[in-house]
C-alpha cells in the first residue's frame, strides 16, 4: 500500500530519531502537530554514547525546515508517534542519519 505524503514544518527535535512537526493536512489551511518517529531508524537513546551527536545531526537536517513526510498507512507505534520517512530538498534524511553514522538501520519498535 502506498504511503501518505504530507508537507510539514519541524517544530522540535526530541532525539536522533524523533521530532514534532506541524503537518499540513489540507492546502495550507489545516495543520496537525504530531510526533514523528523515523521509520526503520534507531538512534542512541538519551544518556547513551552518541545520543547528543545524533540529536544535533537531526536538528541540522530538519529543524525549522519544510519537509516532505511519507507516513506508512498513518500507523502509529506504541508511543503514539507516526512512523515516517523524511525528505528535505529531495534527500532521504532517514538514510542520511544511517549513512553518516548517527543512527543504525533497524526495526521501529517504539
Amino acid at each position: 500500500m502506498e504511503p501518505f505524503t504530507y508537507k510539514a514544518k519541524v517544530i522540535r527535535v526530541v532525539d536522533g530519531d524523533t521530532f514534532y512537526a506541524d503537518i499540513d493536512l489540507g492546502f495550507g489551511l489545516v495543520f496537525h502537530n504530531q510526533g514523528i518517529r523515523l521509520y526503520e531508524v534507531s538512534a542512541p537513546e538519551r544518556g547513551n554514547p552518541g545520543a547528543i551527536d545524533s540529536t544535533e545531526a537531526l536538528k541540522r537536517f530538519v529543524a525549522d525546515k519544510i519537509i516532505v513526510l511519507r507516513t506508512l498507512k498513518d500507523r502509529k507505534e506504541k508511543y503514539g508517534r507516526w512512523l515516517g520517512v523524511v525528505y528535505v530538498d529531495g534527500e532521504n534524511i532517514n538514510e542520511r542519519m544511517v549513512l553518516d553514522g548517527f543512527a543504525r538501520k533497524g526495526s521501529t519498535k517504539g
